[in-house]
């Protein structure tokens, strides 16, 4: 996936403006993997194991300093989801409003955009 991130960037120009990494939520290394703030981080199908829900917020906390914006596709597997979602991550980063939420309903999947200074 990492490889097909980084060629659409190379196709599409955008060298300069945007970096492909990858996040090991599990192993946290402190000023190794975690030495960047993201402007901007888009998630998908990220939220599907109650056991990494609190990797996943750690991670999002530490890379999105100052946070900026979260697109975040996310399907519902669990009534367990649903609550982190709506409970941990829409209150985890102070100074961020959720400014869309919409549903594409052939696919089951919502979409979710938080930006900052919209509060």
């Amino acid at each position: 996936m990492i490889d097909l991130l980084e060629q659409e960037v190379l196709i599409n120009d955008l060298g300069s403006k945007v970096t492909v990494r990858e996040l090991d939520w599990l192993h946290d290394v402190p000023g190794e993997r975690f030495d960047f703030h993201a402007d901007v981080v888009i998630a998908a199908d990220v939220i599907y194991d109650a056991a990494l829900h609190q990797p996943l917020l750690n991670v999002l906390t530490r890379v999105l300093k100052p946070f900026q914006a979260l697109v975040l596709a996310f399907k519902e597997r669990s009534p367990a989801d649903r609550i982190f979602l709506e409970q941990s991550i829409c209150s985890a980063f102070p100074g961020m409003a959720l400014v869309s939420n919409f549903e594409m309903e052939d696919e089951g999947c919502e979409f979710w955009v938080w930006r900052a200074g919209t509060s």
